[in-house]
């Protein structure tokens, strides 16, 4: 959690802030990406 203690907000916090961002929306991606090479791979198609 960034500024857990109730400290003020420093540099450092703000690089760790991005990179976590940046994890979890690479991670977000390739579930995805995981779910629809699954779900094509089973014959399922998107409703329409």
């Amino acid at each position: 959690m960034l500024n857990g203690g109730g400290r003020a907000v420093e540099f450092g916090d703000i690089g760790r802030a991005v990179r976590l961002s940046r994890r979890v929306g690479l991670l977000t991606l390739a579930v995805c990406a995981a779910g629809r090479v699954l779900r094509q791979g089973r014959g399922g198609r998107r409703p329409a």
